[in-house]
């Protein structure tokens, strides 16, 4: 048990450090797999100079070559990602075909961690990522839910692949409605095209009514930085997307369902 929670760490953290590269070179549509360098000065990276959170404590959060400060995001994102793999691994080891389910949540929560990456650096969330997200993830489930006997059949399969298309094209159109609205209102963008796109592969794999929960939990978690930030008079738009992405994994590693929250709302 304590063995395999730290191998789930460890492997967090490594993989952590390569969201952040995906995060911040696939907007850019950079290549992911050339050599990782210093952001002020250009100096190349050395192996153990990229050593998920080590690297960083080691160098005392500055870089070897112009000893400029190395953005802390980077190291708290690696220790997230390792706590989160670790809570995955906890809360579903025990699920029937364990090692299936921990694959598709971890590949699910993987999906929104690149996600926050990408909307926190550029305010954006690339198609590309979406799709590949969208793809891999949802194949996941369909696998896992045939290992589990939910379908025993071809034609089961092409009834939860329509359904979850429909989840997600009715959750694209309230949030694409939310946004049309939102524009209406304040006279500016309020929504992005990448939170409604990316709702819409949330409620691809948890269902349209908890993915509007999740709206409105995001909205709730992301309501104290807007404070902040009208306070500060600052008028750059917030990314929508971490705190979606918060939300969902919340409720997805809290295993809630709909149904489970209207049973303890009553």
């Amino acid at each position: 048990m304590i063995i395999n929670i730290l191998l789930m760490f460890v492997l967090g953290l490594v993989l952590g450090s390569f969201y952040c590269k995906i995060g911040t070179r696939l907007p850019l549509k950079q290549k992911l797999f050339t050599p990782s360098k210093c952001e002020s000065c250009g100096h190349i990276l050395k192996y153990n100079e990229k050593i998920p959170l080590l690297s960083y404590i080691f160098q005392h959060g500055k870089c070897n070559e112009c000893h400029q400060r190395i953005p802390a995001i980077y190291p708290m994102f690696e220790f997230i990602t390792g706590v989160l793999f670790v809570i995955t691994y906890i809360v579903f080891k025990d699920f029937y075909n364990a090692n299936l389910t921990i694959l598709f949540a971890l590949s699910f929560i993987s999906s929104l961690l690149i996600i926050m990456v990408t909307d926190i650096r550029y305010m954006l969330i690339p198609n590309k990522l979406l799709l590949v997200s969208t793809l891999f993830t949802v194949s996941l489930k369909i696998i896992l839910e045939v290992k589990n006997e939910v379908h025993k059949s071809f034609m089961d399969v092409g009834y939860a692949l329509v359904i979850m298309s429909i989840y997600a094209l009715i959750m694209f159109l309230i949030m694409y409605i939310i946004k049309k609205l939102g524009e209406l209102i304040f006279r500016k963008d309020a929504l992005g095209g990448g939170d409604v796109k990316m709702m819409a592969f949330v409620s691809a794999i948890v269902g349209y009514k908890l993915s509007i929960v999740i709206v409105f939990l995001g909205s709730f978690i992301a309501l104290p930085f807007s404070i902040i930030n009208s306070y500060r008079k600052n008028d750059a738009l917030l990314p929508f997307g971490p705190y979606l992405a918060i939300a969902t994994i919340i409720l997805f590693l809290c295993n809630v369902s709909f149904d489970s929250l209207l049973e303890f709302i009553n």
